[in-house]
């Protein structure tokens, strides 16, 4: 995991603040990330940026964070 990673709790949030202090998100890779069918550049993501860490952690398929967006 990239330096800075923080894991998400294992109860999420229910309810975020609106604070913009950007968060990248990261999804757990599953066995069938290597198929030979394509799926769209969003389900292709490892990664994406939400508004702040608690957002990101309402993602159920999100396992952590690191402060700040995602690199391009």
């Amino acid at each position: 995991m990239p330096e800075g990673f923080v894991p998400c709790p294992d109860q999420r949030p229910d309810v975020c603040t609106q604070q913009y202090d950007p968060a990248c998100g990261y999804f757990e890779q599953s066995d069938n990330d290597e198929s030979e069918t394509p799926g769209t550049a969003e389900e292709d993501a490892r990664e994406k940026t939400f508004g702040n860490a608690c957002t990101a952690c309402t993602d159920s398929g999100v396992i952590g964070y690191t402060p700040g967006a995602c690199e391009e």
